[in-house]
């Protein structure tokens, strides 16, 4: 699948409303569904095209590509790669060739930070009084922020799942750690060795001020991203978003960052024609 048609900008017209969804997690990583759940709510929801972008995993990926194939709806490969540079980025990964051996080793490279993310999250929250078991976490296969924030909230530690993340593992939460992975740039050289796309996820999210932002997007620009996650949940200036990937020939997306029906609702309608898919 090429992206550069799939990625059409402001195509003549633009009469019809694509409705997609390429940020979605699954079980895989820290969404709530299985895949085939995923799948189901999506073809339900009207949604034509999708991509899986689990935390550091492609499993997802085959097995949508797998479940879709005598269904009305396309699959795009994906996956959302947390990166380090001045400031903790995620990058969304689109149509690589999750075959080969450097993007099976970048998943392994960026699952191993996350477990030591993790490892410093259980040692802040035992410092804070809060005595979690390490060993029965990943006997009950509890391994992320999202997990581990459920987990707390059936102590009663919070108000709502989210009120935990809040508390806790938030910027400024006694828990917090500082999110790590491979560099920027090795991320976005190994995607574009293995045939893919690098985007940018929910610039939104970025942990600058706004007068800082701009330029933290022309430097991600220059070190080789291919586009920017223009329409998410996360982001308050799509339209100048927008208005940048035409300006700098960059691949526009959008997503709904969904990891469950109480989370948010999936899929996204694009200001943009049904030509943006190739069929």
């Amino acid at each position: 699948m090429d992206l550069n048609q799939i990625y059409l900008a402001y195509s003549s017209g633009g009469k019809h409303l694509e409705k997609i969804d390429l940020h979605i997690h699954s079980k895989y990583s820290d969404g709530s569904l299985t895949v085939k759940d995923v799948i189901e709510l999506c073809i339900d929801s009207g949604i034509s095209a999708i991509s899986i972008t689990d935390h550091d995993e492609i499993a997802g990926n085959r097995e949508a590509k797998e479940f879709c194939l005598n269904r009305n709806i396309q699959v795009i490969s994906g996956i959302e790669i947390t990166t380090t540079w001045k400031i903790p980025l995620h990058i969304l990964a689109y149509d690589f060739d999750d075959t080969k051996e450097e993007m099976i080793n970048l998943c392994k490279n960026a699952k191993m930070y996350r477990l030591m993310e993790f490892s410093s999250i259980i040692g802040k929250l035992k410092k804070n009084g809060i005595n979690v078991d390490a060993k029965k976490m990943l006997e009950m296969k509890i391994n992320s922020v999202s997990e581990l924030a459920k987990y707390l909230y059936s102590w009663g530690l919070g108000e709502s799942v989210q009120d935990v993340k809040r508390k806790f593992f938030s910027y400024g939460g006694i828990a917090f750690v500082n999110k790590k992975g491979p560099s920027l740039e090795n991320v976005i050289s190994l995607v574009h060795e293995c045939g893919g796309k690098a985007i940018l996820a929910h610039p939104g999210r970025m942990r600058v001020s706004n007068q800082n932002f701009w330029s933290c997007i022309e430097e991600i620009k220059e070190k080789g991203i291919d586009g920017i996650e223009v329409y998410s949940p996360h982001n308050h200036n799509s339209d100048e978003l927008l208005s940048y990937c035409l300006t700098n020939h960059l691949i526009y997306t959008g997503g709904s960052d969904f990891h469950s029906k109480k989370g948010g609702a999936i899929g996204i309608n694009n200001r943009v024609p049904l030509s943006w898919i190739k069929k």
